[in-house]
């Protein structure tokens, strides 16, 4: 299902394991940051889909703004940063096999 998602600050790094993510920028803008490795990975609790980290290494940062629509690839941390005023439609799509 479709998530409507605000952003105020820079969320910290996760990654999805199981689900790629569609995300469409609603209005706003921020750097995102993609790739890379997550640093201080903590798995994902039984049955959710998000694990965190306490930093990206190495992962490349592009500017996103409105209009813009994004594909985060399973198991590809991530992490908004440089927020202003952020607001997404997102899309977390299974992987099949996972």
């Amino acid at each position: 299902p479709f998530q409507l998602e605000y952003r105020t600050a820079t969320t910290p790094p996760s990654i999805h394991p199981t689900h790629a993510e569609l995300i469409e920028i609603i209005e706003g803008s921020c750097t995102l940051i993609t790739g890379g490795k997550l640093v201080g990975a903590k798995p994902a609790a039984p049955g959710a889909m998000t694990a965190g980290g306490t930093a990206i290494e190495g992962g490349s940062p592009r500017k996103v703004a409105k209009g813009d629509y994004i594909l985060v690839p399973a198991n590809t941390p991530h992490q908004y940063t440089e927020v202003n005023g952020l607001i997404m439609m997102t899309l977390h799509m299974p992987v099949a096999g996972k």
